[in-house]
């Protein structure tokens, strides 16, 4: 078979699933191509063909697609762990250390005095 003989992949691929499987690699392609733009890593996509003979000259071509968009990492924390088994996120051996009184800032502004100005 010569070069010639070959046809385009990209010609035959519109007859598959009756042109299904052209427009669901279009759409796979856009959904993979966004999550790269957004996140600036690496995505995949798999097309796989599976070719079964069917009778004398036909074949029965049976497609899946697989995408793999990119996903940030999660973040990661950093807890401990009780003696009864829970989860906080304060070390329970650290000491507390006693702040002095701040003002309550939930009641409202405080009234500011302004003593810098001299009368004469």
């Amino acid at each position: 078979m010569s070069k010639k003989d070959i046809a385009l992949f990209s010609e035959q691929v519109d007859m598959i699933e009756g042109g299904a499987l052209d427009r669901d690699l279009g759409a796979a392609i856009q959904e993979v191509l966004q999550a790269v733009q957004a996140t600036r890593l690496m995505g995949e996509i798999t097309l796989k063909l599976k070719i079964k003979p069917k009778g004398s000259d036909q074949v029965l071509l049976e497609s899946t697609i697989t995408t793999k968009p990119p996903k940030l990492p999660r973040v990661k924390s950093i807890l401990f762990v009780t003696r009864d088994f829970q989860l906080i996120d304060v070390d329970p051996t650290q000491a507390e250390l006693e702040f002095a009184q701040q003002p309550d800032v939930t009641k409202g502004p405080t009234k500011v005095v302004d003593n810098t100005s001299r009368s004469a």
